[in-house]
Formats: structure tokens, sequence, C-alpha cells
């Protein structure tokens, strides 16, 4: 799909996202991130913290 520039993983299970941006011809740049990141989507020039992702979320602490 030649249009789509980037996309986004949000882990469900812990806080983490991973970004992917199209880069030069069919590579691929990857960007993680994790609690106290703040997260670019330079597609639609948009940022947020990824806290704001999983506010009201709950998340199992390991024990």
């Amino acid at each position: 799909m030649p249009s789509l520039q980037e996309y986004i993983l949000i882990d469900s299970e812990k806080i983490s996202v991973e970004r992917y941006c199209r880069g030069e011809g069919r590579m691929w740049l990857y960007y993680p991130y994790s609690s106290g990141d703040i997260v670019t989507l330079s597609s639609i020039e948009f940022e947020f913290s990824i806290e704001m992702l999983y506010d009201g979320v709950g998340l199992e602490t390991e024990t």
C-alpha cells in the first residue's frame, strides 16, 4: 500500500508502543517507545505522551 507512511503497534499488556515509518525504497524505520516517552506521528504532525494511550487502562503488574 504505497500511501501508507506510518503505523503504530500498541502493546495491550505493558506500556509499550512501536512506530514504523516508511524510509527510502522498501525500508521501514523502527522507533520503540516506553513509559515516559512522547510518541511522534510525523505523517500527521501529532505528538502525545504514551501515558495518554493507557489512561484508564488497568495493566497487571508482575509480582
